[in-house]
């Protein structure tokens, strides 16, 4: 029979025998995150930041970021055939270059179907985790008394991304074309803080590039709220706003209307019909406190070619594509705050698109003249003919 001081010789004994074994070597070096033969060949040419945008030291965050939420949608049976590394940067490329598949597929050396299941996989993963991600990096509106609207939290703006014009009949496609920017195109409201550096922090679904700025903020001012509504402590540290529940947001002259429309919000728009000096000024003062946005904008364009030219995929993974895109912007800013150039850069585009426009109006009626003018010219050989 084994007695209890039995065991505890032996327990003993165990113990000293596992203070002789030899320390673990902490040398050993640690696993590549970024693994996979597109990681490897990125590695070896140093081309992430060309093919991507972005550093290999940003990459790396970004897998680590998502690879929690990876093994949580990971299921039973083999692998994927690819890398999480290599599906974001089949990812970041197709953002980058915005290019037809078949392309992107030769560029990366993969199958179609390989390229198309990569991103089809990492889409909705890199949503996730960006999502939470920024959910905590986001910071709270901080009221700087040096500026003109310290009680202005978000700045608000709608952009149109350019698609393809839809087939169908007239009365049905003419609601995808924007008559501001002369395109077809699908329509997005982004709101940026009102603090240094102007972080993305949400966008409305997409909408039909006709659908005026205001109808679409009357449906999706409520995506902005849990950002401007104020805490207690916010509500009490800034005594001269301590009335209101909610910060302020400002926009452009498309935005005015009834507050009523959008209840717990407020609004700084410029006044319609500015006739007074001081009218003219208050005017100029909103119009400087947006350029944030609109050099959002510019960043986003200048990043990611998916959105400066023609949006060439499925409408319906526009949603997460713009919404990855705002939020890798995010990551963007740490290396670089948004600046002047990136407001030329979208006023650029803006005009790009307009005299585009012209110039196929006047290509129409130059067609328009030539085709006139022989009709007439057969017109005039048949009644010669004729009379002779």
């Amino acid at each position: 029979m084994i007695s209890f001081r039995d065991v505890l010789d032996r327990a003993e004994r165990d113990l000293r025998e596992l203070h002789n074994y030899p320390p673990l070597a902490n040398d050993l070096p640690e696993p590549d995150i970024l693994d996979g033969s597109i990681s490897a060949q990125f590695k070896a040419n140093q081309s992430f930041h060309d093919y991507t945008g972005f550093s290999e030291n940003v990459i790396t965050t970004l897998v680590e970021v998502i690879l929690p939420f990876a093994m949580n949608v990971r299921q039973r049976g083999p692998p994927p055939k690819s890398s999480l590394s290599d599906s974001l940067l089949c990812y970041l490329v197709q953002l980058k270059l915005g290019m037809d598949v078949p392309i992107l597929s030769k560029i990366l050396h993969l199958s179609e179907n390989r390229f198309t299941h990569n991103v089809d996989r990492i889409r909705p993963i890199l949503n996730e985790a960006l999502k939470n991600r920024w959910s905590t990096l986001l910071p709270r509106h901080e009221p700087e008394t040096s500026d003109n609207f310290p009680h202005a939290a978000l700045l608000i703006d709608n952009t149109t991304i350019e698609c393809y014009k839809p087939k169908g009949r007239f009365n049905e496609v003419k609601h995808y074309f924007d008559g501001k920017n002369y395109i077809y195109g699908l329509k997005k409201e982004v709101s940026v803080t009102a603090n240094f550096p102007h972080f993305f922090v949400s966008a409305s679904p997409f909408y039909p590039g006709s659908t005026h700025d205001y109808t679409i903020h009357k449906e999706s001012y409520p995506i902005h709220e849990s950002y401007l509504r104020k805490s207690l402590y916010e509500q009490a540290s800034f005594e001269s706003d301590r009335n209101h529940s909610h910060w302020a947001v400002i926009a452009d002259m498309a935005y005015i209307g009834p507050a009523a429309d959008t209840p717990n919000e407020r609004r700084i728009v410029p006044y319609k019909n500015a006739i007074t000096n001081a009218d003219r000024q208050y005017n100029t003062t909103v119009s400087e406190a947006r350029v944030p946005v609109e050099q959002f904008f510019g960043r986003l364009y200048k990043k990611f070619g998916v959105f400066r030219t023609i949006y060439r995929y499925d409408h319906s993974h526009f949603d997460l594509d713009f919404a990855n895109a705002c939020f890798l912007i995010n990551e963007d800013i740490y290396e670089s705050a948004l600046c002047d150039d990136d407001l030329d850069l979208y006023k650029r585009i803006l005009s790009r698109r307009i005299d585009h426009y012209n110039s196929q109006v006047e290509k129409r009626k130059v067609e328009r003249e030539r085709y006139e003018a022989n009709k007439r010219r057969r017109i005039d050989n048949v009644q010669s003919y004729v009379v002779e």
